[in-house]
């Protein structure tokens, strides 16, 4: 019959013969283990310099930093034998891709006006498609003043993702291309006006359509800052 010892971390009973990664650990602290070497996690102590551990106890198994420094004291390793796994990086916040996308889309216009009319008039996609196109692999984090400042705005004023295409609309509509010569301005400025008036075809109705409205400027203002 095989013997019992405690674990050297924590003093649960196993088997004498029992041997973790080169220590003398039960499985549980033998995973908790491989979990930290994997994910690269780092921990303070919850208790008064590190010694939570000093001697193996149960109670100890509390503070993953002083459980963890254990693990190392009594010998486990992997020897670089367990691939470590990167933590995943944080997705941006919805406030983040509205302004990222939106802006995109204003560049483009702006960039070549005749994407513009063509949306506005035709509600051709193609612009909308565009600009998410852009942000295709592309990391928005960390971002730029402009998408954070951008960003801000949407946070402050929060909106659905079914009102966005309202805001897009809206702030089409509003946006002013004065690198263009008069003429092509006021052409423009036509189809932007044509436009506007079947907004209402949108989601958002009522006062809340003209809450996007008034979102959609203080967009712009931050947008033509820069």
């Amino acid at each position: 019959m095989d013997n019992k010892v405690p674990c050297g971390v924590c003093s649960e009973p196993i088997s004498a013969s029992c041997r973790r990664y080169g220590g003398r650990a039960c499985n549980s602290c033998a995973a908790f283990f491989i979990r930290v070497i994997r994910t690269q996690q780092s921990f303070d102590c919850i208790g008064i310099n590190n010694e939570c551990l000093k001697t193996p106890t149960k109670l100890g198994k509390g503070c993953k930093r002083c459980r963890y420094d254990k693990c190392i004291e009594i010998g486990m390793s992997t020897n670089g034998m367990i691939p470590i796994q990167k933590a995943p990086e944080p997705k941006p916040e919805k406030s983040t891709i509205f302004a990222s996308i939106l802006n995109s889309i204003l560049n483009a216009s702006i960039t070549s006006p005749n994407l513009l009319i063509s949306y506005l008039s035709e509600h051709n996609g193609q612009l909308f498609s565009d600009g998410f196109k852009t942000l295709e692999g592309v990391a928005l984090i960390p971002m730029s003043d402009k998408i954070t400042l951008l960003s801000y705005v949407l946070k402050k004023f929060p909106i659905t993702q079914n009102e966005f295409p309202a805001l897009i609309q809206l702030s089409l509509c509003k946006l002013q291309l004065q690198h263009l010569q008069i003429e092509e301005q006021l052409k423009i400025q036509a189809v932007q006006n044509a436009a506007l008036l079947k907004i209402s075809n949108f989601h958002p109705i009522g006062s809340r359509l003209i809450e996007l409205s008034n979102i959609s400027q203080h967009f712009l203002n931050v947008f033509y800052i820069f």
